[in-house]
């Protein structure tokens, strides 16, 4: 099954991004990113862990 992906704004310039996949019903793949925009683009600031669940 395709992942879901949101983006939640905080501020014009900060925002999250999470993500989330499932497999019958169970999340198998999660991920939450702190992003800032900084000249012009969106920057991550730091780098994701993307952790599989068994």
């Amino acid at each position: 099954m395709p992942g879901k992906q949101y983006l939640i704004m905080f501020d014009i310039d900060a925002r999250k991004r999470h993500y989330h996949r499932t497999d019958s019903g169970k999340i198998v793949e999660f991920m939450v990113q702190l992003e800032i925009k900084t000249g012009g683009l969106w920057k991550e600031v730091s780098i994701p862990l993307l952790v599989e669940i068994l």
